[in-house]
């Protein structure tokens, strides 16, 4: 189906400069060119900013006092052992404080499962701890996989990744994408949890809209994040676009908006605008590998 694409200027307020201190986190440890990617950051007082993402293919962190210097990355999340659901990959996607416990929603997979050899079927699971800068344990296997997507709306994808995760009243909202184990076609999705439900009540059962209903050029998004400012709810997304270079699937970032009291994003809603792009140049973001993340509180405000 051809589906029209709507233009739209962003908001002059969003015309980012990137930073020339850029990279502010590096990382490496002999085995080359290791991501530290997709990041995400919180700060749960004025002087303790905490980041967290996947590097080589586990949970590394790093810690700051101001948002801008950084300690050398740490691994606190391992990935798994022996025939674990999680023997290929640990790759943190969302970290909230509920009480006293710090808990981190991840991705991950094991390539190597006889039943699947090589194939990518991402899975949720969940790693917590009294203090975030050590200490992590892992739960005993994964806690939300797409078969309740699968179930709900008649598909048959393979895996399931959570993006972002925002608290509304005693309900927590979850938005990710559901997709095929070899990344070329998927739904971008939502759902919405119990009240007064925990944060690993994982709920992901509706969808905002396919990959193909975006653009006939892309085939993978990921990492959706949620934000309201000004009376509109924003969910920003990385986007692989090969219309940028046909040689390699660059990932840009573009939005949805919608002026709805909660975040229940359509396919009408999307705006076609880039908001960050690769830059060639800088050897750090010059692959396809290109995610960002809003910087946040623990409450899900922006930090300005």
């Amino acid at each position: 189906n051809d589906y029209s694409v709507d233009f739209e200027a962003l908001p002059t307020v969003w015309g980012f400069t990137k930073s020339g201190s850029n990279p502010l986190i590096a990382i490496s440890n002999g085995a080359g060119g290791l991501e530290f990617y997709p990041p995400v950051v919180k700060r749960w007082a004025v002087n303790e900013w905490f980041v967290m993402a996947k590097a080589n293919i586990e949970g590394w962190a790093s810690f700051s006092t101001d948002g801008v210097t950084w300690d050398a990355p740490t691994k606190l999340i391992p990935k798994g052992t022996g025939t674990q659901w999680d023997l290929d990959l640990v790759a943190p996607s969302f970290i909230a404080l509920e009480g006293s416990t710090y808990k981190c929603l991840y991705s991950g997979y094991n390539v190597t499962n006889p039943s699947n050899p090589g194939l990518y079927n991402y899975k949720i699971g969940m790693a917590t701890t009294s203090t975030y800068t050590t200490g992590w344990t892992k739960e005993a296997s994964y806690i939300y996989d797409v078969s309740e997507y699968n179930a709900v709306n008649g598909t048959s994808w393979n895996s399931i990744q959570l993006g972002d995760a925002v608290k509304i009243g005693n309900k927590w909202w979850y938005f990710g994408s559901a997709y095929n184990n070899t990344f070329t076609d998927g739904d971008i999705i939502y759902g919405v949890g119990d009240e007064n439900g925990a944060l690993e009540d994982i709920r992901m059962d509706t969808k905002i809209a396919s990959f193909k209903q975006m653009n006939a050029y892309w085939e993978w998004f990921q990492r959706p994040q949620v934000f309201q400012s000004g009376g509109y709810w924003y969910m920003t997304m990385s986007m692989g676009n090969i219309i940028y270079d046909t040689t390699k699937s660059n990932i840009t970032f573009y939005c949805f908006k919608t002026s709805n009291s909660e975040p229940r994003f359509s396919r009408a809603d999307f705006i076609y605008s880039p908001i960050i792009m690769p830059d060639e140049a800088a050897v750090y973001e010059n692959n396809f590998d290109y995610n960002g993340t809003w910087l946040k509180n623990n409450d899900g405000t922006l930090i300005s």
